[in-house]
């Protein structure tokens, strides 16, 4: 098969895992047309001036529509927030619209991109927009975040199967990676409390967009669950007052349905058996220092 061809080739994969869950053949249709014309003509100047770097119109393509390792790790740079105040024609909010769209639709279902984009700082890049003035953005990058939270991505919460997936050749998602890796990736879910992870998600309690709320806190439980199980001594993870009289007001909330209710209080429930952290700040804040206080405390065990 000829390199051209199997250009051809990786770009229908690419359309087909695109448009598969897409409710009627004429929404797929009006995509695969529109990424069709894309592919003719790639944005080849926004990502040079995002990139810092000249770029054919194949290599443009390969980064969008078939990316390997080394082009994952460039996304990060690619969804990276246009400076506060900037224009909305700005390269890098140009960019975040090109990219995040291929991102949300192909590349997240496929941990050979996700890994490496993990290591390049992919994580923080989403995270960062979770209160993007663009709610389309927003919400893309929360459901992409959501998506990689699942065990079955990763062993977020399982240091010793980690360790033994990371060595073993016929894990599905460790395969080609090395326990140093996996390592990594932990430290680079754990770096978000300095990222305001949590403070960005409370924010979306009104549910600016539809199903917000619910996304935001079920990546909440996850975030306060992981951390507790792989960084806090006797698993003990005390979160700060004003958060868990937040989790108890988001538990008696009547515009949200029955199963979001309900996990906010067995949030609420299960933290809130444990004194609440005494920091001068306020819950959202309060929780992300508390954080930082367990990190600390680890570090002075080791």
């Amino acid at each position: 098969m000829g390199e051209e061809k199997k250009k051809d080739v990786l770009f229908e994969r690419f359309l087909a895992c695109a448009t598969e869950e897409m409710p009627t053949q004429d929404l797929k249709d009006q995509v695969a047309e529109g990424l069709r014309k894309r592919r003719v003509k790639p944005p080849v100047a926004v990502m040079e001036q995002v990139l810092r770097k000249r770029l054919s119109d194949e290599k443009a393509n390969q980064i969008m529509f078939y990316p390997d390792a080394q082009e994952a790790s460039l996304y990060p740079l690619l969804l990276q927030n246009a400076p506060t105040g900037s224009q909305q024609d700005h390269p890098q909010t140009k960019s975040q619209i090109l990219f995040l769209g291929p991102l949300y639709l192909v590349h997240r279902k496929n941990w050979e991109f996700m890994r490496p984009f993990i290591l390049a700082g992919g994580l923080r890049a989403l995270v960062n927009m979770f209160l993007h003035d663009n709610l389309h953005l927003r919400g893309q990058a929360i459901e992409v975040f959501r998506n990689l939270t699942s065990e079955e991505t990763f062993p977020w919460h399982d240091g010793h199967k980690l360790s033994a997936e990371a060595s073993s050749s016929s894990s599905s998602s460790l395969s080609s990676g090395r326990q140093d890796q996996a390592k990594e990736i932990m430290g680079k879910m754990f770096e978000l409390t300095q990222a305001g992870i949590i403070p960005k998600l409370v924010a979306n309690y009104s549910s600016p967009f539809p199903n917000a709320s619910f996304l935001c806190l079920s990546i909440l439980a996850f975030y306060a669950s992981f951390l507790r199980v792989n960084y806090c001594k006797d698993n003990i993870l005390q979160l700060s007052e004003n958060l868990l009289k937040r989790l108890e007001e988001w538990s008696q909330r009547k515009d949200v349905s029955q199963e979001e209710r309900d996990l906010a209080k067995t949030m609420h429930d299960d933290f809130g058996r444990f004194e609440p952290a005494k920091l001068p700040e306020d819950g959202e804040k309060g929780s992300n220092r508390g954080k930082r206080r367990e990190e600390e405390e680890e570090e002075e065990e080791e």
